[in-house]
């Protein structure tokens, strides 16, 4: 066996664990967060605008919990679902008249997109120092 047989092996296997690990994570985390489908909202009532407001909001804030504790093979999912739901709670206090709560879940919006940028930059600074400090192989 030649070394850069030997070399292709290794980096072969080592795609299967990394890959294999991915997998185990996002199973590990469990079912999305998906409410029921409904019809169009009313716009013009109010007490559905706030059930929707309480609704949506628990939604974005289950999701961003998931998203902080979570592992990192999935936090762009995770980001991405909690804004959505943020979105359609700010919608909802939006039909319900209400400007307190939209002036607090833009701010939470905003202050989750701060953890998810600072966690994404951690994940790549921690991929770089594993790929700087790898140690080389010997054939010895």
């Amino acid at each position: 066996m030649n070394v850069r047989f030997w070399w292709e092996r290794m980096r072969s296997a080592r795609r299967k664990r990394l890959l294999a690990r991915r997998v185990r994570a996002r199973l590990a985390i469990g079912p999305r967060l998906v409410p029921r489908p409904e019809s169009s909202p009313t716009v013009g009532d109010p007490i559905q605008a706030r059930v929707d407001l309480v609704r949506f909001a628990a939604f974005a804030e289950a999701a961003a919990e998931t998203m902080e504790v979570g592992c990192a093979g999935t936090l762009r999912d995770r980001y991405e679902e909690a804004c959505g739901f943020f979105a359609r709670a700010i919608d909802a206090a939006e039909r319900a008249g209400l400007a307190q709560e939209i002036v607090r879940l833009k701010a939470r919006r905003a202050g989750l997109r701060r953890t998810f940028e600072a966690r994404r930059k951690t994940e790549i600074r921690d991929q770089k120092s594993e790929i700087r400090n790898r140690k080389p192989d010997s054939d010895f």
